[in-house]
């Protein structure tokens, strides 16, 4: 950036997560930043752009540096416009599902399941004969019979989370190996159903507290306690894990070696279901901070330049990739980024944050048009080094996507309060669920789920998502 556009940047971290001191900033009348980073689906973004405290960014992209909307990523002018005509902000990792669709054809990747993927614990695995685990039944007695011969294992089982709605769901991963899609889906009319009165959820559901009662998963790692997840990860205490792989990868000395300790399989399906793609075919977008312009900005120019300049290849490769030479090098049959053996051989032994500190690849931060070309690495399924080079652990079995659905957007202060006492909700009646201690109890927590989500606006819930649905699909 200095060498560049000759510009520095002092940057104020918050302390919270809440915008708390923006807010105060306003309110005690403050001069406000050049540039703001705020939940751009936040209250605060709307009070920002509603009472005047920053830029559109196409007029000023019309008054300083037209270029500005050359570059800008497909529809995201549309995704954070206002009534007024006027957009005000860019996001990370916004990707246009189009493009998306292309490289997974184009590269045949795995359909997504977010970042997620099923691995196994090789040593016990081998110990049992690799058996095939094709389907969660075939999953489920693999892991009983493992729990029967090593009863001192303490979490057969280690789900990575589990809240309703998040993409890191554990549920929700064994509702796609039921054949679900995801916790929204359009039915035949095109309306939005939530999906918890769908008998592949239940299903998915009732597997985890058959998993429960059997002593499979426990209390503990359904509830998500972090330092229980970590230190049996650590330790390979268990014989499974569902889950980001490269938690367990940055874990174990060697993690992302063939021969790992950790080893990831093919996501286990029902027979006759296939995965479905992770969410419904629509523009998606990040859902990180977005990037406003105060009108308190002293040089309104050099920061819509700046913008633009985040756009570049070089501004792409540097803030994902770090250095050239060190840390990547181009591949001369295709062009594409490949890491070096330098940095690849620096993580294996010492980890991905060590190895990110090290050589200035950061590409968790800002990932701001993954659909370009100058994001794609030889293998299209991670961007860590200590996933890339090994494609029997990554790739077959995964695949990193950032994104949501613009179905899932909310940016309605009302129905975004109602919305997060309905997720409480909902996750709360879903424990209940997986931790059922029989049938009848499991069934009396399900149909009490049902009438929790009913009594908890998801009716408005459904029209809110299914007008987003229909809006976006169709928009050119």
């Amino acid at each position: 950036i200095k060498e560049t556009l000759n510009l520095d940047l002092d940057i104020m971290y918050a302390t919270t997560g809440s915008s708390e001191e923006l807010s105060a900033m306003i309110i005690g009348g403050q001069t406000l930043p050049d540039i703001l980073l705020v939940d751009p689906n936040s209250a605060v973004a709307r009070q920002l752009v509603e009472f005047g405290y920053v830029e559109p960014l196409n007029k000023l992209a019309a008054e300083y540096y037209p270029q500005f909307m050359d570059v800008l990523p497909y529809q995201m002018d549309a995704v954070y416009g206002y009534d007024d005509g006027n957009f005000y902000c860019t996001v990370p990792w916004y990707i246009d599902v189009k493009n998306v669709l292309a490289y997974r054809e184009e590269y045949n990747l795995t359909p997504g399941v977010g970042d997620q993927s099923v691995c196994l614990n090789r040593e016990y695995y081998e110990q049992m004969g690799s058996p095939e685990i094709k389907t969660p039944d075939d999953l489920f007695e693999y892991l009983l019979e493992c729990h029967q011969k090593w009863p001192e294992v303490s979490i057969p089982l280690i789900p990575y989370y589990v809240s309703w709605n998040q993409t890191k769901d554990a549920v929700n991963l064994f509702y796609r190996m039921y054949g679900g899609q995801d916790w929204l889906y359009a039915d035949d009319s095109g309306n939005i159903q939530i999906c918890l009165d769908d008998p592949k959820y239940k299903a998915a559901l009732h597997m985890i507290n058959k998993m429960y009662r059997n002593g499979l998963v426990t209390q503990e790692a359904l509830g998500g306690d972090y330092a229980v997840i970590t230190s049996n990860l650590r330790a390979k205490n268990c014989f499974a894990y569902m889950g980001q792989d490269w938690q367990w990868f940055s874990l174990l000395r060697d993690g992302d070696q063939l021969g790992s300790p950790c080893l990831p399989i093919q996501v286990p399906v029902v027979e006759g279901e296939t995965l479905k793609l992770k969410d419904l075919n629509l523009s998606n977008l990040g859902v990180g901070s977005g990037v406003f312009i105060s009108t308190d900005c002293v040089n309104k120019q050099r920061a819509i330049e700046y913008l633009a300049f985040r756009y570049t290849e070089e501004s792409q490769i540097a803030e994902r990739f770090g250095m050239e030479g060190s840390a990547w090098e181009r591949n001369p049959n295709d062009g594409l980024i490949k890491w070096t053996q330098e940095v690849k051989d620096y993580e294996a032994e010492n980890g991905w944050t060590a190895g990110s500190q090290k050589y200035g690849y950061n590409n968790g931060v800002h990932g701001w048009f993954i659909e370009s070309s100058v994001a794609m690495l030889e293998s299209q399924e991670s961007l860590y080094p200590i996933q890339k080079y090994n494609n029997e652990i990554n790739g077959k079995f995964t695949v990193n996507e950032r994104v949501i659905d613009l179905t899932k957007r909310i940016d309605d202060a009302d129905m975004k309060i109602k919305y997060e006492d309905y997720v409480k909700i909902i996750t709360e009646k879903m424990f209940l669920c997986m931790l059922a201690e029989s049938q009848a109890e499991f069934e009396t927590a399900y149909q009490d789920l049902l009438n929790a989500s009913k009594n908890a606006n998801e009716a408005d819930l459904e029209a809110y998502f299914t007008n987003n649905y229909k809006k976006w699909s169709t928009i050119e």
